[in-house]
């Protein structure tokens, strides 16, 4: 009887430590843009690649201002799909964030992120693609994150389109793009194309006030197995106690 409750008051417990690790992390992030669920049938314009008969672009991304009190910036996403028309390949590219003042990107890259590309997206679909960014930004300061598809372009046609409200969704950013294919050093050199009257990309930005603990993840993870692992130990228990009796 003893041991049932015992075992009873663990798993309380550790659901209730759980539960408050999950809603401290949710409580704690602030999210700019468009819900991780978001789906669209917008117009996909512009576009990201090279092709002699195509207006691409070598360089876009979406602008945005860094929360009040929550400088942490997690993740950013961007949908994207193929090209209307059958490329040859698919679109290579890799994000970068960078500091934006009046008309163009300042300073060094922030972060770079892996190679990716738009290999396996079907005809027509529009996936979302992450990025974990992992780096604190100044409070309220403005940069970007654009996909650089510049060191990645051979002179075979490829094309990777950006869903696009073609409206200002969100006030304090906007769409800018580069055509130019010059290093990275140099991307500050000439000014962006901004979107017209505010246009915006179908983005998303997480931020939190603090770099969240390393542990934490690991914690949740491990920690729906150990409740379930506990309940099947219990079960076992009662099993065995009714085979005694």
């Amino acid at each position: 009887m003893k041991t049932t409750i015992l075992h009873h008051r663990f798993i309380a417990a550790a659901t209730a430590f759980l539960a408050a690790a999950i809603a401290t992390r949710a409580a704690d992030t602030v999210a700019l843009g468009f819900p991780l669920d978001y789906t669209t049938s917008s117009a996909l314009f512009p576009g990201l690649g090279e092709d002699p008969e195509v207006d691409l672009v070598p360089r876009l991304g979406q602008t945005f201002v860094v929360p009040a009190g929550h400088p942490y910036l997690t993740t950013f996403s961007f949908w994207l799909g193929d090209s209307p028309v059958f490329q040859p390949q698919a679109a290579t590219f890799n994000a970068v964030l960078m500091a934006f003042g009046s008309d163009r990107p300042s300073g060094e890259p922030l972060y770079q992120g892996p190679v990716t590309s738009t290999a396996g997206l079907q005809h027509g679909e529009v996936r979302r693609f992450d990025f974990n960014v992992g780096v604190s930004l100044n409070s309220l300061a403005r940069y970007v994150v654009f996909l650089n598809a510049a060191p990645y372009l051979d002179g075979v046609p490829s094309f990777a389109t950006f869903a696009s409200t073609g409206t200002d969704v969100y006030p304090n950013g906007t769409l800018v793009s580069s055509r130019s294919t010059a290093s990275l050093d140099q991307v500050s050199d000439s000014p962006w194309q901004i979107g017209a009257s505010g246009w915006d990309v179908v983005f998303r930005a997480e931020f939190r006030s603090v770099p969240e603990p390393s542990s934490l993840p690991l914690l949740c993870v491990a920690g729906i197995p150990m409740l379930i692992g506990l309940w099947s130990y219990r079960k076992c228990c009662r099993l065995i106690s009714k085979q005694i009796r």
